[in-house]
């Protein structure tokens, strides 16, 4: 099969049923890795219409989508913001990638290190000075990814039932 040539470009609202069902395939490996935290993909939403919208109409975030052949293949959903006013904390602003998913099919192609380019490139424009995302443990094919792409960890979260 030949190599298929993507592109990258912001979601629009009529985007919404594409980029849900992409969310719902990773929101599955999640649901599968900690059923305690996560509802199945049957039983609620992974991207909420409501929250969507209102990341499309924000001027701190955005959605980057690829498509190959005019079919969303993965996005990113993107947002600035500033460190709170601590003293303790050196001011800044960040551009965080919510959530970055690129269809299985579609994986090891170049197309999640260009959705990071295009986040980082729509960070600046937007003032920001460093790059952050959270990962799950659990998901060390996405840990791996980011770490090819320079990043570290900064801090672990951490939980217990009780």
């Amino acid at each position: 099969m030949p190599d298929q040539t993507f592109t990258l470009r912001e979601a629009v609202p009529g985007d919404y049923a594409a980029i849900k069902l992409i969310a719902d395939e990773v929101h599955g490996l999640h649901a599968a890795a900690h059923p305690a935290l996560f509802q199945p993909v049957e039983r609620a939403t992974s991207l909420p219409q409501a929250h969507f919208d209102n990341l499309l109409s924000g001027e701190t975030s955005t959605i980057q989508v690829a498509e190959i052949a005019g079919a969303i293949v993965g996005f990113a959903i993107v947002n600035v913001f500033d460190t709170p006013p601590f003293e303790v904390l050196v001011p800044r602003r960040i551009v965080f990638i919510d959530s970055m998913v690129v269809t299985e099919a579609q994986r090891g192609k170049g197309i999640g290190q260009a959705l990071v380019a295009a986040a980082i490139e729509w960070g600046r424009a937007h003032g920001a000075t460093s790059l952050e995302l959270t990962v799950w443990e659990f998901n060390e094919r996405a840990r791996a990814f980011y770490e090819r792409l320079g990043l570290s960890p900064i801090y672990r979260a951490m939980q217990r039932q009780i």
